[in-house]
């Protein structure tokens, strides 16, 4: 049972051994929708009026998504935690980038939820339930648990390498976000 909830919510080893510096499109596809969206959702028809707040709070997620990787790898190498081989460092940010944007997809899910209650529905409670779930508990577990994989971690040091940046995220990033939609939340 526990191993089912944790492949559904992407938190399990097998998806994450199987990421590499070739999973980066794909991720930066979900940062970018999931900013996309979010802007969408926050500015709604408003976005053919004020492309530039659209196209600010769009790249708030976006510049947030390349914060977070550089923050994780800068932790990483300065407690010596993860190796990195010389002359492979275009690679290993490419897996950081990618480990970090495959980590967005519970912000996708966080933004369909509040595009559908928020937004079409609106119905105030159930955005705000999934935010606390998604950024409280499975965002931080989905970087945890990309780290553990990708680096071949222990769970301690994994943890260890993404507290310290996640909440330097959560304060530049995530609080600014919530300021713009949470009133759809």
């Amino acid at each position: 049972m526990i191993d089912t909830v944790r492949r559904w919510l992407w938190i399990d080893d097998e998806r994450w051994a199987r990421i590499g510096p070739h999973s980066l499109a794909p991720a930066s596809a979900i940062v970018v929708v999931a900013s996309g969206l979010l802007a969408f959702v926050r500015f709604g028809g408003l976005t053919v009026q004020s492309p530039r707040a659209f196209a600010r709070l769009t790249l708030t997620g976006i510049w947030g998504w390349m914060l977070l990787t550089a923050l994780l790898v800068i932790v990483a190498v300065a407690t010596r935690l993860v190796r990195v081989e010389p002359g492979d460092g275009a690679a290993q940010l490419r897996l950081a980038l990618a480990i970090v944007g495959r980590s967005h997809l519970p912000v996708l899910v966080l933004v369909g939820a509040t595009m559908v209650a928020g937004f079409f529905l609106q119905l105030h409670g159930p955005g705000l339930a999934v935010a606390v779930f998604v950024v409280g508990l499975w965002f931080p577990a989905a970087l945890v648990s990309g780290v553990r994989g990708a680096a071949r971690v222990s769970t301690a040091a994994a943890v260890g390498i993404v507290a310290g940046p996640y909440l330097v995220w959560c304060w530049l990033i995530a609080r600014p976000l919530f300021d713009q939609v949470g009133h759809l939340l």
